[in-house]
């Protein structure tokens, strides 16, 4: 189990973006083609492309960074125009909204700030049927990942036209792959999707980040067990190796909204 991080941010300092609602994060604006979001984004490229979701063949996912396998960022995108962003807690850039960092904070800090934004009718705040909050009228979600055993968040956020429902991880615009591994710490709530003993109906689908995860845990056995130092290599390989196909064709699972009360 992963502990929540104790700090506010727990990697340190970073380069900041500023979090423009609905128009676009630092220099990626939303609407963008693939090759003009690689060119705007500094000292980054384009490391491999995802297949979204078991229900997305027309989303396209890419992964952009300044080094092979650790990715920063990994933008979404529809009829080769970006649609969605989503910000890594480990090598990102630090996302700023009104101030306010939203890249690897501790989540129950980050989820405080949302909740007294939506006291002072700023923001109208809304948890998803997996219990990650979002705030749809400016086309913002968050979502956790765990690095280097602590639990630190993740900013995504979409573009003008997409925000409505974005909290909504069955039914919303976000893509699948968005909404798996670690989810938000709520107490009721299962700490990862899909749950341990739970099979989702992907057909023949696997979430592309899990599958990097496999993948390099797979060649550093084989570095291992050849006594060659193939680790780093074995890694870049089965980052970049991962592909868009097979799309598979299944049906979202739906589900009725299910809203929450905000924790006190």
């Amino acid at each position: 189990m992963g502990e929540v991080a104790g700090r506010r941010n727990a990697v340190g300092p970073r380069a900041a973006w500023e979090l423009i609602p609905l128009d676009g994060v630092g220099p990626l604006r939303f609407g963008m083609l693939i090759t003009e979001a690689a060119a705007v984004l500094p000292g980054m490229s384009e490391l491999c492309r995802l297949q979204a979701g078991p229900s997305e063949p027309d989303t396209v996912g890419v992964a952009f960074g300044a080094e092979r396998a650790k990715p920063a960022v990994y933008g979404y995108f529809i009829g080769d125009r970006l649609f969605c962003i989503a910000v890594d807690a480990a090598r990102g850039l630090q996302v700023m909204l009104w101030g306010r960092e939203l890249t690897a904070c501790v989540p129950t800090d980050l989820e405080r700030f949302l909740l007294h934004a939506s006291d002072c009718e700023v923001l109208d705040v809304s948890y998803g049927p997996r219990g990650n909050p979002g705030a749809a009228r400016i086309g913002l979600v968050l979502r956790v990942q765990e690095v280097e055993g602590k639990v630190m968040t993740r900013p995504v956020t979409v573009g003008r036209g997409w925000e409505d429902r974005c909290p909504d991880d069955w039914e919303g615009p976000i893509p699948e792959c968005e909404w798996i591994g670690r989810q938000w710490p709520y107490p009721g709530y299962a700490e990862y999707w899909p749950p341990p003993g739970h099979a989702p109906a992907w057909s023949d689908w696997q979430p592309p980040f899990q599958a990097v995860c496999q993948e390099n845990r797979t060649a550093r056995r084989s570095a291992t067990d050849t006594h060659h130092d193939r680790q780093s290599s074995g890694s870049a390989a089965a980052f970049t190796e991962i592909a868009p196909e097979p799309v598979c064709h299944v049906r979202r699972q739906t589900a009725h909204n299910r809203a929450r009360s905000a924790p006190g």
